[in-house]
């Protein structure tokens, strides 16, 4: 494939949680370098890194994000009404399916940790399926500890090995209702990472997940579009007669290569709970929240002069909730010269899911893309010379180190045209983007979906 994979996810942080984020991040997320990151104007990135990807929070008090000046929401607003819907944690809310899931050492003990800190956990368990060296397969006892932060879930998953102590540490089985399909780790290399968290004592991003209305909705279309259309994600719809889950991932030789574990895979996962739409504590839907965000983007990113080109100057808080793709060049880690491909960028929706099965069955098929391809709210297109070399630092067995110099003018070529293909695609999309270069590494573009 192409050479784009997941490498952060960030969401905007509540203006007054910039002490207990990177507190929490910093004590109890299993991340390493975290700090604050002043931005100016009160504002802060709270980021850690996990192995070889990132977490951000942005708490940015002077940027803009509500539809109206009276309406009392905004950013800070919807991340207080998603905290009350969760509440002490001890029931499901729809808003719930907005988390991130990182696999730990031990989940018990997590939850242990938390609830220590004072945090409300939620504790759930699920199954996964490992085959062995004889080829039978064997499950496995998942623990998932649950917490709350500035609006979104962190779900801290592991290896429980004795499945009697899920139970009696109250790790109840994910319910039907609750969507358990969505919540299942799918990595099939987990004993990879088990021994990374084991030996590291830190933990490893593998999944993001988004709750939304309906997979077949336009924002829906287009995201999944463009990320299989241009960005060579890979797509499989998972069905049930409670949920729809649309599962995204990358698979190719940079996502090997930068992976971190294994190789290790993240999936970014949109969920369609049918149960779980509106939360029970606050009458907000899911729908509510994804239509108050469009009109922001609206608002704020639609250019006054008409002209779609200036568009991309405007910014909103929300844009700062977003998956971010990078592009690392071609599958130039191999020994000879990839050949020029001639790329389709034609969208390539996905088609709706089938109608709700009438038992409590599961259907999971892989859909087709007119190239194996993923992009999300953020595409990121790195150009400085330094980033190429150092991401091309490939084993000599691998690779003449002679060549490095050669593949990285390469690149940096490949990612002009890039972000060519990546601003034509967006245009014709007529997509609402905040567009910014860092000096660092390149063109960002955050690309709001309906």
């Amino acid at each position: 494939s192409d050479g784009w994979y997941i490498y952060k996810i960030a969401y905007p942080g509540h203006d007054d949680d910039v002490e207990s984020i990177l507190q929490f991040m910093t004590d109890h997320s299993g991340g390493t370098d975290c700090s604050a990151v002043n931005l100016g104007c009160e504002g802060f990135k709270i980021t850690c890194n996990y192995d070889m990807k990132q977490i951000h929070y942005v708490v940015a008090p002077a940027l803009v994000s509500t539809i109206s000046e009276v309406d009392g929401m905004g950013t800070n607003g919807w991340i207080e009404k998603a905290m009350e819907g969760y509440g002490d944690m001890s029931s499901f809310d729809a808003f719930m399916h907005d988390k991130i899931q990182l696999f730990v050492e031990d989940p018990i003990a997590k939850g242990k940790e938390l609830e220590g800190a004072g945090h409300s956990i939620m504790r759930r368990s699920s199954l996964v399926t490992e085959e062995n060296v004889d080829g039978v397969e064997v499950k496995h006892t998942v623990g998932h500890s649950m917490v709350a932060i500035s609006g979104k879930i962190w779900d801290f998953v592991g290896i429980i090995d004795n499945p009697s102590d899920a139970a009696t540490e109250g790790f109840e089985p994910w319910s039907d209702e609750e969507c358990s399909i969505a919540h299942e780790i799918r990595s099939s290399d987990f004993v990879k990472m088990r021994e990374y968290t084991q030996s590291n004592k830190e933990s490893l991003l593998i999944a993001i997940h988004v709750a939304t209305s309906s997979l077949s909705n336009k924002g829906i279309e287009q995201i999944t579009g463009i990320l299989k259309g241009m960005t060579s994600a890979k797509e499989t719809i998972i069905t049930s007669k409670h949920c729809d889950v649309s599962v995204l991932h990358y698979y190719n030789e940079w996502e090997e290569l930068t992976g971190g574990v294994g190789g290790d895979q993240i999936y970014l996962k949109h969920v369609v709970n049918h149960h779980y739409q509106t939360s029970e504590t606050t009458q907000l839907s899911i729908g509510d929240y994804e239509d108050y965000i469009y009109k922001v983007h609206e608002k704020y990113l639609s250019s006054e002069d008409g002209d779609i080109t200036h568009r991309w100057r405007g910014w909103d808080h929300f844009l700062d909730q977003h998956v971010g793709v990078m592009y690392a060049g071609p599958s130039l880690i191999s020994q000879y010269e990839s050949a020029e491909s001639n790329v389709d960028y034609t969208l390539a929706p996905s088609p709706a899911p089938p109608p709700a099965l009438p038992d409590d069955s599961v259907e999971e098929y892989t859909t087709e893309s007119n190239e194996d391809t993923q992009d999300t709210q953020e595409s990121h297109v790195p150009i400085k010379e330094e980033e190429e070399k150092e991401l091309l630092s490939i084993p000599d067995d691998q690779v003449g180190i002679d060549d490095i110099a050669v593949w990285a003018e390469e690149l940096h070529t490949k990612c002009l045209e890039m972000g060519k293909e990546v601003n034509e695609v967006l245009l014709n999309e007529q997509l609402l983007v905040g567009k910014r270069f860092i000096l660092s590494d390149g063109d960002h573009y955050y690309t709001g979906f309906q």
